[in-house]
């Protein structure tokens, strides 16, 4: 995933210098909107096939049909990439610079740059994008494991609500489809704004408020736990469409924000501050894991 970002910013290139301009704002939108809908796609499905797959052959079954499937992929893509690259030598060039020797002739040697120097390189409002999108994953209100357990315990003595594994995979998809959405958004609302800083913004408030309501969901339900009935029912399904909401704008964010580094860091550096970013990520969502523990 880290590496087909710097790769779709150098497929989505034209040729034809007249259209380089739009094919970096709009072609490059669309082609990153493509790739998160078929990442999206099939995380919208999975939750439901695997859910119905538990239900008719058990967790061991699946567990080795999911194993084998993963065996099964990684064998796909190292065939893809291989053919990729074959078609496409740009995608893998060696990074490199020139200078010069003592005979004054040119040769290229190996870069040696850090993702902290990258990240330097870039303008105060994009450094500031791309700390939010690392604080995103510094949150538990959003589809995952911890979520998912918090809802799974959702009930009373009575069973009159109860949060079960298929409630939480049709949750969980529905999530995800509402990010599909986003990807067919996107490109529009760059177009629209003609900035990627104002198209940031937009969907950063149209998060921020889905997740505020949700997050006031969240505080009612913690209050009332010990006396779940309509009211509650009504609570959860607030709060489960509230999240689902907020993934459009979260998703937005993303492929603004992949697109707005798309064009800020130098191709040749792409790859290693993805790779730092992702790592930064990491942490947080860690540190958040962390907090939920103590």
């Amino acid at each position: 995933m880290i590496i087909s970002k710097e790769w779709v910013a150098i497929l989505s290139v034209t040729d034809s210098p007249r259209k380089e301009k739009a094919c970096s704002d709009e072609g490059l939108a669309k082609a990153n909107a493509f790739l998160s809908q078929i990442d999206l796609t099939v995380a919208t499905l999975s939750p439901i096939i695997i859910s119905y797959a538990i239900q008719k052959v058990g967790y061991h079954q699946v567990l080795i049909l999911l194993i084998a499937q993963h065996l099964l992929g990684a064998l796909v893509i190292i065939a893809a990439v291989r053919r990729a690259v074959s078609l496409v030598p740009q995608l893998f060039i060696p990074r490199l610079h020139e200078r010069k020797n003592s005979e004054d002739k040119i040769i290229a040697t190996p870069t040696r740059i850090s993702f902290l120097q990258v990240f330097r390189s870039l303008t105060v409002r994009t450094r500031l994008i791309t700390i939010a999108y690392a604080l995103l994953y510094f949150t538990i209100l959003s589809p995952g494991a911890m979520l998912n357990s918090w809802m799974n315990t959702l009930g009373d003595s009575d069973g009159q609500v109860k949060m079960n594994e298929t409630m939480i995979a049709y949750a969980g998809s529905a999530s995800q489809f509402c990010g599909a959405i986003a990807t067919f958004l996107s490109p529009h609302l760059i177009r629209a704004t003609k900035s990627l800083l104002v198209s940031s913004a937009i969907s950063q408030w149209f998060q921020g408020a889905c997740i505020m309501y949700g997050a006031a969901c969240f505080y009612q339900l913690k209050n009332s736990i010990s006396s779940l009935g309509t009211k509650s029912n009504s609570t959860i399904l607030q709060f489960l469409v509230a999240i689902s909401l907020s993934r459009i704008g979260l998703w937005t964010f993303d492929l603004v924000e992949r697109q707005l580094l798309q064009e800020s860091v130098p191709k040749h550096y792409q790859t290693l501050f993805f790779n730092g970013e992702k790592a930064i990520t990491q942490i947080v969502s860690l540190a958040m894991m962390g907090l939920c523990y103590c």
